[in-house]
Parts: C-alpha cells; sequence; structure tokens
C-alpha cells in the first residue's frame, strides 16, 4: 500500500505540472490537451492499482529523491483540487438544477465554498512546498552535522 499511495502522489505531482503546462497554452490545437492528460492519468492510476507499482517510477525515485518529495507535494495538492473542487461542482449544478426546477434563480453558496477552498488550496500549495524544502534541505543538513561529530 505504501508503494502505491507514494507513486499515485507522483503521478499526480507530474499531472499537476502537465496540466499547468496546458493550461496556460491558449492555441486552438491544445484546447483539449488538458483533457487527454487528465484522461491518461486517470488511465495511470487505474493500471498503477492492479499493478501495483510502475518499475519507471521506482526507478525515478531512487534517482531524484529531492525532486520526488516535491511531486508528492504537488500531488498531494492536486489531489485536494480534484476532491474538492470536483464535488463543488457537482454541488453547484445541483443547487442550479433545482433553483431552475422550483422557479427561484440561481443560488450559489457551492461557488462561494469553492471561492473559500481556492485560498486553502493556495495555503496548502506553500506549506507541501515548504514541507519538501525542510524535509530535503534543512532537515538532511542537521543529519549530516550530527553523522559527522
Amino acid at each position: 500500500m505504501k508503494v502505491f499511495v507514494s507513486q499515485a502522489l507522483i503521478l499526480a505531482g507530474f499531472y499537476f505540472i502537465v496540466y499547468f503546462i496546458f493550461s496556460h497554452v491558449r492555441e486552438f490545437y491544445l484546447w483539449h490537451a488538458d483533457d487527454v492528460v487528465f484522461i491518461c492519468f486517470i488511465g495511470l492510476l487505474i493500471v498503477l492499482y492492479f499493478k501495483g507499482g510502475f518499475i519507471s517510477v521506482e526507478r525515478f525515485q531512487g534517482k531524484h529523491p529531492v525532486a520526488v518529495d516535491y511531486l508528492q507535494a504537488l500531488g498531494a495538492v492536486k489531489y485536494f483540487g480534484l476532491i474538492v473542487f470536483g464535488l463543488c461542482g457537482i454541488a453547484h449544478e445541483y443547487e442550479i438544477l433545482t433553483g431552475q426546477y422550483g422557479g427561484r434563480g440561481h443560488p450559489t453558496p457551492s461557488m462561494r465554498f469553492a471561492y473559500y477552498m481556492s485560498y486553502v488550496y493556495v495555503v496548502m500549495l506553500m506549506l507541501g512546498i515548504l514541507w519538501a524544502t525542510h524535509k530535503n534541505f534543512i532537515v538532511r543538513k542537521r543529519t549530516k552535522v550530527v553523522g559527522k561529530k
């Protein structure tokens, strides 16, 4: 289970970076590239779940431990965003449909919640990057100094 979680976080970290790049490119032929990347990400997660681990990701973990910590931090933030904002989107659509059916207009308390969660998302992103930096550069430096005595 530990291998699955760490590799799933690494895959989500790669997805975070690729999605970030594609979300800022607004060329006509790349409009749906982020959708293709999301489908590939979900497919890789399903394969990872049934396979138990990817050897290429294990090699990457062995060769680049610093990058792995940053990718895992970004992956945790990406999973938080997918879950929270996905649920907010579902709740928002439900509110719109029931509001239209009942003739009440368009209530949007779920969008206010998503707005506040965007602040939590940014704070989690900063804390994740600070955690990876602390783990890789501050704690590692302390253990090297203590190990030399």
